[in-house]
Formats: structure tokens, sequence, C-alpha cells
């Protein structure tokens, strides 16, 4: 290879100067499909042609849910107003809707609270699934080390659940103030529409102390 394309085995020349519109543009698959003719090692002879677009649409696939997880709607609740049984738990925070009250046990988890009822999802007409993302601890009791647990289903499965660890668990830091407010961010799979959501509160050294919050998730239309 000659001037500025030596030790470029892939010939992609940057063109200087220009606005990121009018660039070059290459797929991946097209820089890996170059790639393996010019090394000759007869890639499409074994299928990998068919091979690399199966991981394109991967790709692809995955950055659309990483694009809907960052820009898709909030949705906050409280505890409902008028529960009924364990179909409705949420209502929507909206100026009227209390927290939801976590108590700890002595030194260990306390009692499960229902924060999800059957019909509290799909909130949005057609979403199939969701997940959670956020607390927002609008108080607490004590100061301390907590650690708050969330599991999906009937209650009855709880404990195989627990067993197959099938849960989240997100921590979380009481300042001395004992009077803490903000939100903390927590990890969870995508849960089916209408499944039931549990949570419960353990406090280091902490025996039946509240945790007070709100809690946020993200639904998606599949």
């Amino acid at each position: 290879m000659a001037g500025n394309e030596q030790g470029n085995i892939l010939g992609v020349k940057p063109v200087v100067g220009s606005k990121p519109d009018n660039m070059q543009q290459e797929t991946v698959i097209a820089l890996l499909k170059r790639l393996i003719n010019q090394l000759g090692l007869g890639a499409y002879d074994f299928g990998f042609d068919s091979a690399f677009e199966v991981y394109q649409d991967k790709a692809a696939q995955k950055l659309y849910e990483l694009e809907r997880y960052f820009h898709n709607r909030e949705r906050w609740f409280g505890l409902a107003v008028t529960p009924v049984g364990e179909t409705h738990r949420a209502d929507e925070m909206n100026g009227v809707v209390a927290p939801f009250v976590l108590t700890t046990g002595n030194s260990a988890f306390g009692a499960w609270v229902q924060i999800l009822g059957s019909g509290d999802t799909p909130f949005e007409s057609g979403m199939t699934s969701f997940d959670g993302h956020r607390f927002l601890m609008s108080s607490t009791n004590s100061a301390g080390v907590y650690a708050i647990q969330l599991i999906a289903g009937e209650y009855v499965d709880i404990p195989r659940r627990l067993a197959n660890k099938e849960y989240t668990t997100a921590p979380y830091t009481a300042s001395t103030t004992a009077n803490d407010a903000g939100i903390y961010d927590f990890m969870s799979r995508r849960i089916p529409a209408g499944a039931k959501v549990w949570a419960r509160a353990a406090g280091v050294g902490l025996n039946g102390k509240t945790l007070s919050f709100y809690f946020g998730f993200h639904e998606y239309i599949y």
C-alpha cells in the first residue's frame, strides 16, 4: 500500500475537514467482510457471511433496547389510596399518594410488602413488560446502612425465587440526619406486565426501623 493508506488493511480513508454527515461510512459488517477477504480466510465458504448478518441483527436489537431504556417514559408510584387485595397496590404520584413503608427485622429482613398489584401494569395501554429502576427515599426513622430487596411473582413462590436468587437487592445509607431524601438507581430484569412485585428491608444492627419510598419503573411494548 502507498501513501497514507500504508498499514490500513481495511483501506478506509478518513475525510479530513468534512462534516460528520458527509464522511465515508461503512457498517461493522462491511468492514469485517473486507478484513476477512483481505486476510484470505475464505470466510464466505464457511457461512461466515450469514453469521455476521446474524450478529449485526443482534447488535442492532441490543442498541434499540438500550435506546428504549434511556429514552423512555418514567412512571412513579406510591401506596394506593384505596388498595384492593393483591390486585391494586400502587397509584401514580400525584400530590396525595403516600409512600410505601418497609420495616426492618432485627438485623434481618422484615416482612414483605406488596408494591405492585396484578392490575397495576400495564399502566400505559399496549405495554407488555416493565423494569424497576429507581427509588425515591422520602424518609427514614434511623440512620444506618440498609438493604432493600425486590422480587416479582406470586407470594407463595417467593421462597423458591429466593432459593434461585431471582431477586434484586439495592443498598441505601441513611445519614445522621435520619431524614434523607433522594433518588437511588437500581437494576432489574424485564418483568411481564401484570406481575406482582414485593419489597422488604433490612438494616445493619437495626431492629424495627422504617424506610418510606416511592418506586419508579419503565414500561416496554415487548
